[in-house]
């Protein structure tokens, strides 16, 4: 286990910094992006970074999901 706690004592502050932008990116309204974390424009489809969608169209429902979602918030269909 003292190998499990260092691991987790380590990784915290880039769990912290992730949340922290993901909270920011929140207030002011961007989209961060699943696949590399980089902000971008609220409305934005694709990343300015990476190029990777931002969100995904349910097949079944039509409605916007999150990227990397893997069933439909909307209807519950797998995506």
């Amino acid at each position: 286990m003292p190998v499990f706690n260092e691991a987790a004592e380590e990784a915290q502050p880039a769990i912290r910094a992730a949340a922290r932008a993901v909270r920011e990116a929140n207030e002011e309204g961007d989209v961060v992006c699943p696949a590399c974390g980089a902000h971008n424009d609220a409305g934005a489809k694709f990343c300015d970074n990476c190029g990777k969608p931002l969100s995904r169209t349910c097949p079944a429902c039509g409605a916007q999901n999150d990227a990397d979602a893997k069933f439909c918030d909307n209807c519950g269909k797998q995506l």
